[in-house]
């Protein structure tokens, strides 16, 4: 049996419409805190991967250049670094 693929061209919209609105508003001052936050999620993913793994979390640090780091100790490093 064959599924067919339909097209939702209301929500393929909705998603062309968010993607062209971030790329003029990406220097928008109003856009850093949601950076921030995306920065502080992907660094969250890195410790709960070294939580899950038998590790713990040292820290996590947020730079204002919107880069972070995340010290954990234990855990299995194949898993967590590319978390």
């Amino acid at each position: 049996m064959t599924k067919s693929i339909r097209l939702d061209f209301k929500l393929l919209g909705i998603l062309l419409g968010m993607f062209i609105a971030v790329l003029f508003l990406w220097n928008f001052p109003l856009v850093y805190p949601i950076k921030v936050f995306v920065v502080l999620l992907h660094e969250i993913s890195h410790g709960l991967a070294a939580m899950l793994t038998g590790g713990s979390i040292s820290r996590i640090e947020i730079s204002p250049q919107l880069g972070g780091l995340c010290y954990f100790s234990g855990g299995w490093e194949l898993v967590v670094r590319p978390a």
